[in-house]
């Protein structure tokens, strides 16, 4: 069976955003923290700083607030509609409460991951008439207060 690419990225956003939901986190009341290369190599239980959230890849998270008992309890906390219909092939990023996700033509959302709330979006504006065989992006690199992704040009940009 198939499911539309909408679908993947509201699974993806939600098991990060369920960890951080149960950590209590509150996007206002908190300082946006630099990334640093301390925080990459022993990120905070609720963050997921990096792809596959640490540099020996392993996708394991320390947070015990699911479990086999209470899983089958866990019910969808919050959904994004991208306004996007190309794949959508990113790792959510989790920086304290705060999630970056990117979209089909370079694209990076950054989102409240306990409401869902935008925070805010940046849209890369491409030359009319440009065809991207393969508009996906597959994700977005925190460092000190910016995020970074990847362009059509394979030039790096950072906001």
């Amino acid at each position: 069976m198939r499911f539309p690419a909408a679908s993947f990225l509201t699974l993806w956003l939600c098991l990060p955003a369920a960890h951080v939901a149960a950590q209590g986190v509150q996007v206002g009341s908190t300082p946006y923290p630099r990334v640093t290369d301390e925080r990459l190599q022993h990120p905070d239980a609720g963050d997921w700083l990096m792809y596959r959230r640490t540099y020996d890849g392993s996708g394991f998270s320390p947070l015990m607030q699911i479990t086999a008992s209470n899983i089958g309890r866990l019910s969808l906390a919050w959904s994004l509609n991208t306004d996007l219909v190309d794949a959508h092939e990113t790792t959510p990023i989790v920086n304290d409460g705060r999630m970056f996700i990117t979209t089909p033509g370079n694209n990076v959302i950054a989102l409240d991951a306990k409401t869902g709330t935008q925070l805010w979006r940046y849209v890369k504006k491409y030359p009319e008439g440009l065809f991207q065989l393969h508009p996906t992006n597959r994700g977005v690199a925190l460092y000190g207060d910016r995020a970074r992704c990847s362009r059509a040009s394979d030039r790096p940009t950072s906001e």
